[in-house]
């Protein structure tokens, strides 16, 4: 049973708030997808153990193959209150060309002691990032932008094309370049519901104490699972799967 500890609370809340950069998208975890359909999942957020809040995703086809991403993260249950001034969101467009995806505009908002506009332009292959207007910094080469706490490139791209993908992630205001490596499959329940996932790690080669992985259901091309590492610090994202279809998502519940 999830206790509170209120000491606690300016900890979880940093693992909490940067939840607001995840953005998902639904494809085939084995190959890059033609287009998107429209869809509406929520999350449980668990940092440290303790039950800290939700999180929801939206996709919305805008036009042809322009899509609006969005994100809110709300903390919920014994942390709501300490948690109150944590609340954020953000919002991608991207186009997407077969397995190609494009980013136009990013933006992110926060609330509370963190408070502040994130934005993240892209003008051919550079990209800008500026935090409340006050340039931050810019990158130039072959990368693609992907949210901290989100897999699209995991989502977008086939596994052998994804392992020569430079993924740069946005961190303390700064562009971080890291990697993508497929782990094989395995099975994998969640919130009672059992799946057969596609597992995925992405990694930062300077920095291998800090780990992301993520499992993406193979029938329905959802991540049902992702969790966050830095040394011993844990935070992890279970799929809601009445949101996803409910049992059927996974085809088996117990």
């Amino acid at each position: 049973m999830t206790t509170s500890d209120p000491a606690r609370g300016p900890r979880l809340g940093r693992a909490f708030a940067a939840l607001a950069a995840g953005t998902l998208l639904v494809s085939s975890a084995a190959s890059g997808v033609q287009f998107l359909d429209d869809f509406d999942l929520e999350y449980t957020i668990e940092s440290r153990g303790f039950d800290v809040g939700v999180i929801r995703f939206e996709l919305e086809r805008l036009d042809g193959n322009r899509y609006r991403l969005s994100s809110r993260a709300q903390p919920d249950g014994l942390f709501a209150k300490i948690l109150s001034d944590r609340e954020a969101s953000d919002a991608m467009i991207f186009e997407l060309d077969g397995d190609r995806w494009t980013m136009i505009d990013y933006r992110q908002e926060r609330r509370g002691s963190k408070a502040g506009v994130t934005t993240v332009t892209r003008d051919g292959e550079s990209y800008e990032l500026k935090l409340d207007d006050e340039l931050k910094d810019n990158v130039t080469g072959n990368g693609i932008l992907e949210p901290e706490f989100f897999p699209l490139a995991a989502l977008v791209h086939g596994e052998y094309e994804l392992a020569e993908k430079n993924v740069l992630l946005i961190r303390r205001n700064r562009f971080s370049p890291h990697r993508y490596q497929g782990d094989g499959e395995e099975s994998v329940t969640v919130n009672d519901v059992n799946y057969h996932a596609a597992v995925f790690r992405r990694f930062d080669e300077a920095k291998p104490e800090r780990e992301f992985r993520v499992w993406i259901d193979t029938w329905t091309g959802f991540p049902v699972k992702i969790v966050r590492s830095r040394g011993q610090s844990l935070t992890t994202l279970r799929l809601k799967p009445e949101t996803a279809g409910g049992s059927e998502a996974g085809r088996s519940s117990e």
